[in-house]
């Protein structure tokens, strides 16, 4: 019901992802040619249509990525590098506000 619920709506509903993976996944010794597995099959899986074909692939359907790395800091502070995803920035802003309220 809840995939005919996101139809009769007219479009999907926007849905929530999390996916965690070590960056840092050499098999050898960390270099460009040897890390990063999980991350390059996951963004090779989401390039590519789904199966039979139906539908666009998973990452022309996405409205935002947001890659938290390096947070393991005391007090890290996160900034946004790109105008067309200030709004995605400042939604994550007040959230992390109401939910520390």
């Amino acid at each position: 019901l809840r995939g005919a619920g996101r139809r009769a709506l007219g479009r999907a509903m926007p849905c929530l992802r999390l996916l965690f993976f070590d960056g840092e996944e050499a098999f050898v010794q960390w270099t460009d040619s040897d890390s990063t597995y999980g991350a390059r099959r996951v963004a090779e899986r989401w390039s590519d249509p789904p199966p039979g074909g139906a539908g666009a692939p998973r990452l022309r359907t996405m409205r935002a990525l947001v890659l938290l790395d390096l947070l393991g800091g005391a007090r890290p502070s996160l900034t946004w590098h790109f105008e067309n995803t200030r709004g995605v920035f400042e939604r994550m802003q007040d959230t992390e506000r109401r939910l520390s309220a």
